[in-house]
């Protein structure tokens, strides 16, 4: 017990954060509970990390410009809506944007990268299997 908490004290936060996005990306086809479960973690660990620190370094890239009307407007449209029930469910789908800036803040390399692919195509074959 004492050589386990040993290895996962070594275990750098950045990478545990990766572990858990991959498990996402893994866990993707099998439904929404599996796959909310593995953010939350990753927030969790994104939390309480240094990580928080660059989000407005994540906000401010171009890539992520035409993200923030996708969150935004379902939030905005529910000012329109008739039916709120129905709007307020949709809008609180803008979670799953937890997970680009979770992902962003990943320092990702070709390895790691090849990583992510790899997981999501055998989610995506199990999944279809």
């Amino acid at each position: 017990m004492q050589n386990l908490k040993h290895q996962f004290s070594k275990i750098k936060s950045d990478d545990l954060l990766f572990i858990f996005i991959t498990l996402t990306f893994f866990l993707l086809p099998t439904g929404t509970a599996p796959p909310l479960m593995s953010i939350a973690l990753a927030f969790l660990v994104w939390v309480l990390s240094t990580k928080p620190s660059q989000v407005k370094a994540i906000v401010k890239q171009p890539w992520f410009r035409p993200v923030i009307p996708l969150i935004v407007l379902p939030w905005v449209g529910l000012l329109y809506s008739q039916n709120i029930e129905l709007g307020l469910d949709y809008a609180e789908k803008t979670k799953y944007w937890i997970a680009v800036i979770l992902t962003a803040s990943v320092t990702f390399n070709e390895k790691r990268s090849l990583i992510l692919i790899k997981c999501l195509w055998a989610g995506l074959c199990l999944g279809a299997l």
